[in-house]
């Protein structure tokens, strides 16, 4: 059971220590990248693409974490398909690639303890099954020390099996 009891201590704190300068730097990117582009919507008359690119790096950190994300997500993939156009507005493959990058990272530190709590949670359904089997073994290993009755093997395995119950506050008549 020992080797088994350590998968129920998978710790999922810390993980996500770094994610808020991740998300900070995802942020200013996404938020330098939809500028440049906004412009180029407004010089081309694509006032549709210029106000779903409208964002700053405040609006961003004011959204919520997974609206957040789905927004710089979503500037990216309206973007894409521009790159070659946008090379006067100082947007590239490169700066695109960046991004996907910040936007990988970031993912990858949010998703980091919801796959741990689920590996830990799927471990611990485990441990009745464990504990069964555990029962099983003992049960057989009772049964087979009777060829050994009338030992002092047979009396320490016995004394060694007793379970002491070692919870709660003495009794009253104890204590006297």
């Amino acid at each position: 059971m020992e080797p088994h009891a350590i998968g129920s201590l998978i710790v999922t704190k810390g993980f996500t220590d770094n994610k808020d300068a991740v998300a900070l730097e995802m942020y200013t990117e996404a938020a330098a990248i939809a500028r440049r582009v906004s412009i180029y919507a407004l010089d081309t008359g694509d006032y549709g693409l210029h106000d779903q690119l409208r964002v700053s790096r405040g609006s961003l950190v004011n959204m919520g974490e997974e609206t957040a994300y789905h927004k710089v997500e979503d500037i990216y993939n309206r973007v894409l398909p521009l790159v070659p156009l946008l090379a006067d507005y100082d947007v590239d493959e490169t700066k695109m690639t960046g991004l996907k990058t910040l936007m990988a990272s970031y993912k990858a530190l949010t998703d980091k303890p919801r796959n741990l709590t689920l590996e830990r949670k799927r471990h611990n359904q485990t441990i009745p099954e464990v504990k069964k089997e555990q029962r099983q073994s003992l049960y057989k290993l009772d049964s087979l020390m009777t060829m050994f009755a009338g030992t002092d093997f047979y009396r320490d395995y016995k004394n060694a099996r007793i379970i002491i119950d070692r919870g709660g506050s003495p009794k009253e008549e104890e204590k006297k």
